[in-house]
C-alpha cells in the first residue's frame, strides 16, 4: 500500500507513519502541486491529507480552490482528511469535489493507530475499486496480494495501464498467470478488463461533469484521436449516452 501524505505538522506524519509499518510505503508532500505531480506520475491508494493546507490566511479562496484541484483531477482516489484543526476542516471537507466517500481522523482525539488503521481501511473499502473487488466471487484473502493491489490501481489510475501486459507486471505475474486468475475470479482476460475499467471510469467522469473530454481521455489514458463515446459502447456494448444518465455506474 502507497500512502501519499499532505500534513501541516510534524506530530502528524510521526503517528500516521507509526500507524503504518513497514512493508506499506508513506510519502510525504508538501504543497498540492507536489501532490498533483506525484499523483501524475504514480499509483497511490490513499491520500492522507489535512484541509488546514487549504485554510492559511491570507490566500484562504485561493488555497481552498487549490486543494479543490486534486479532487476534481483525481476524482476516484480515496482521501482521508486529518484535522489539526476540526472548526477550520469541516467547510473544506464538506465542499471537497472527491467522488468517493472521504473519511477523517481529528488529531489528538482519534489518531491512534487502530483509528488511524481503521480510517484508511474504510476509505479503500469504500471507495469504487473497493466495491469491486468486494464483487469477486474468489474472497479477497484467496487472491495474491499483488493482483488486489493490481485490480485497484486499473479501476483507480486506468491512465498508467496501456496494455494487460502492464497489469499483469503490476500483479507480479505473467500475462498467462494473470489471465488465469481472472478466469478464476469469473472476470473477463486482462485486455478486456482494461477496456472495461477506462470505460467505467470515463462514464463516471462524463456524468459529474468535472472535466472535459481532454481531461477524460488523460485520466483514462486514452489517445487525443479516440471518441470517448465510441470507445465506452465498444468496450461495454452499452449505449454511452444511457451509461451516461444512470442514476449510478
Amino acid at each position: 500500500m502507497v500512502v501519499l501524505t499532505l500534513l501541516t505538522t510534524g506530530r502528524q506524519l510521526d503517528r500516521l507513519s507509526a500507524a503504518i509499518p513497514a512493508p506499506h510505503e508513506v510519502l510525504r508532500v508538501s504543497s498540492v502541486n507536489e501532490t498533483c505531480a506525484v499523483l501524475r506520475e504514480r499509483p497511490v491508494d490513499v491520500l492522507v491529507m489535512d484541509p488546514a493546507v487549504g485554510n492559511s490566511l491570507p490566500r484562504v479562496a485561493a488555497s481552498a480552490a487549490e486543494l479543490f484541484r486534486i479532487g476534481i483531477e483525481f476524482p476516484y482516489l480515496p482521501v482521508v482528511f486529518y484535522a489539526s484543526n476540526a472548526a477550520k476542516a469541516l467547510p473544506l471537507i464538506a465542499r471537497f469535489p472527491s467522488r468517493e466517500h472521504c473519511d477523517a481522523l481529528v488529531a489528538d482525539a482519534d489518531d491512534g493507530p487502530e483509528g488511524v488503521c481503521a480510517a484508511i481501511e474504510s476509505a479503500l473499502n469504500s471507495s469504487l475499486a473497493g466495491r469491486l473487488l468486494r464483487g469477486l466471487q474468489i474472497a479477497a484473502d484467496e487472491i495474491p496480494p499483488s493482483l488486489c493491489r493490481a485490480l485497484r490501481e486499473v479501476f483507480t489510475h486506468p491512465g498508467f495501464f496501456r496494455t494487460a501486459d502492464d497489469i499483469a507486471n503490476s500483479a507480479c505475474m505473467s500475462r498467462r498467470t494473470l489471465d488465469r486468475w481472472l478466469a478464476r475470479c469469473a472476470l473477463v482476460s486482462g485486455g478486456e478488463l482494461l477496456q472495461v475499467a477506462k470505460a467505467l471510469v470515463a462514464v463516471r467522469l462524463e456524468r459529474d461533469g468535472l472535466l472535459g473530454r481532454d481531461g477524460v481521455r488523460r485520466v483514462c489514458g486514452l489517445s487525443a484521436g479516440v471518441k470517448v463515446g465510441m470507445f465506452v459502447a465498444r468496450a461495454t456494448r452499452s449505449r454511452h449516452e444511457e451509461l451516461v444518465q444512470a442514476s449510478d455506474v
